[in-house]
């Protein structure tokens, strides 16, 4: 960024450019997670209550290892689950219990089934809900949310109301609620879109349009998804507390903002199939898992990475893993802290994504703006911080001055030499303004560490 200086005399000011940040290499090792064969979701809690994520689909429960390995796995019922689930404390034990949604053909409606969890790995018993009584068929996906915003997850359902092909939302916090419109509920999520700090409603319907449900509103908007839609994902992606939706479609990956804004990404050759969010690379900032299918770029089935750069800007794809399109992605906390990924695909076994993303460096400001100096004169020293953002260690060299202004500027104390930072550790330098002429100066700094980039 450049800044102005006029002759001494006048007002002006002086900026000092930071240069040198180093952008995570993103890596993933690719295993297989020996569950049962999609099209059963991937339901992800701490059921043994050891701090990792296990991993439950169809009737296989994995178990993860301190390692990261999820080797113990064990049936855990007899009958599968065919249906959407999610995982909470529904009864507040302290146990994390898992809640299945299937629609009982025979009784004509949507069962939610509650298995309480012991707290091992394993199960105790069984208590079933019907949603929404006979007629009403399950559609779309079993969300957790807290839509009464009383601070206690429950689970939530879109219900079809028998043959006149109406929808309604369902749910312990919801009661029922209209869904407008009589296209078909493919996928549903909850997110905070208005920043109230309740969990808003979120359904993509097979006409390609996005449902919105405020909580505590009555009314629901709609908007239009990624042309040819398969699945949506809601977060936060520019640090504004307010959740931006993003959805995945035959050519591209729709992203909308809470102020109606859109911007749209061409995925290249292939069509998208599912799409996640997560923080890859250890910055605090959500970045963006997509599956795709074959193409002409993508001679192979792809997940793919974007790099969260802040702002809403998003960095070129990176290929990760490669596998069958995947119809759902989900991300679990790995054992060193790193955001995993595990990709479920039809008639073959999910694959796990092991992230061995490396390191990355950083400013935590753009720009340092300095005053007014005379030509000869020398300035106060302001202090510049570098920044950890991946979540490896980083080793530093050393600090230097670079381009065309450099010797208008001083590194009075480089205190990054030789510095092991841990991921979000800093270090601070010291630079002074010393312009050898009037006029405009532009320079950076440049950090030399073992990060990639």
């Amino acid at each position: 960024m450049l800044g102005r200086s006029l002759a001494p005399a006048l007002a002006g000011m002086l900026w000092l450019v930071l240069a040198g940040n180093a952008q995570a290499t993103v890596r993933f090792d690719q295993q297989t997670l020996r569950l049962d064969y999609s099209p059963y979701p991937v339901v992800l809690a701490d059921l043994d209550r050891d701090g990792a994520t296990d991993a439950l689909s169809g009737n296989k429960l994995a178990l993860r290892m301190g390692d990261g390995s999820f080797d113990r796995v064990t049936d855990w019922r007899a009958d599968y689950v065919d249906g959407t689930g999610v995982a909470y404390d529904g009864d507040e034990d302290g146990l994390i219990d898992v809640f299945s949604a299937t629609t009982n053909s025979t009784a004509g409606n949507c069962d939610v089934t509650r298995f309480k969890g012991n707290g091992y790995g394993g199960f105790d018993s069984a208590g079933a809900y019907a949603g929404g009584g006979t007629g009403y068929s399950c559609a779309g996906t079993l969300i957790k949310t807290d839509y009464d915003g009383d601070g206690k997850p429950a689970w939530a359902i879109i219900l079809r109301a028998g043959s006149d092909g109406h929808y309604l939302w369902f749910g312990p916090d919801i009661g029922g609620r209209a869904l407008n419109g009589t296209a078909t509920p493919t996928r549903s999520t909850t997110a905070d879109r208005n920043g109230d700090g309740r969990m808003d409603l979120l359904a993509l319907t097979s006409d390609g349009l996005v449902h919105q449900a405020l909580a505590g509103s009555t009314t629901e908007t709609t908007y239009a998804a990624a042309s040819g839609a398969a699945d949506l994902a809601a977060g936060d992606l520019t640090g504004d507390g307010k959740a931006e939706v993003v959805t995945v479609g035959r050519a591209s990956v729709r992203t909308r903002n809470g102020a109606g804004g859109t911007i749209d990404w061409s995925i290249p050759g292939g069509g998208g199939s599912a799409v996640a969010l997560g923080d890859v690379d250890g910055d605090g900032r959500l970045d963006m898992i997509v599956g795709v299918s074959a193409g002409s770029v993508h001679p192979a089935d792809a997940v793919l990475v974007r790099l969260n750069q802040g702002a809403g800007v998003f960095s070129a794809p990176v290929r990760v893993g490669a596998a069958e399109p995947p119809f759902q992605l989900a991300v679990v906390p790995g054992p060193t802290g790193r955001t995993d990924v595990i990709a479920a695909s039809n008639g073959v076994a999910a694959a796990l994504l092991v992230n061995l993303s490396t390191a990355a460096g950083g400013f935590t400001a753009a720009t340092t703006a300095f005053g007014t100096v005379a030509p000869g004169q020398a300035g106060a020293p302001r202090l510049v911080t570098f920044k950890n953002t991946g979540q490896d260690v980083l080793r530093v060299d050393h600090a230097h001055l670079s381009g065309l202004d450099a010797d208008s500027f001083r590194l009075v104390s480089d205190g990054c030499q030789g510095a092991v930072l841990k991921s979000q550790q800093t270090c601070p330098l010291s630079v002074r303004f010393a312009p050898v002429s009037a006029g405009a100066k532009t320079a950076a700094v440049r950090v030399l560490h073992d990060a990639e980039g």
